[in-house]
């Protein structure tokens, strides 16, 4: 790895999300109710991915 310039890296990330990760309670304030909207559909999944450099990053991308 010394050989390679660490400025030519490019790190490459990729995480993902369902509907069903969603938080279904919230807290708020006394004699109020927590509201949130979720999405309907349970079985959507979305997977982010991301590329970075030294100079900051390079592009994003959601694919659902």
């Amino acid at each position: 790895m010394k050989q390679i310039d660490p400025r030519h890296w490019v790190f490459v990330d990729e995480s993902g999300e369902t509907a069903e990760m969603a938080r279904c309670s919230g807290h708020a304030p006394r004699r109020e109710r927590a509201w949130k909207a979720m999405h309907a559909d349970h079985w959507s999944t979305l997977t982010r991915l991301g590329a970075m450099s030294e100079d900051g990053l390079l592009a994003t991308m959601i694919v659902e």
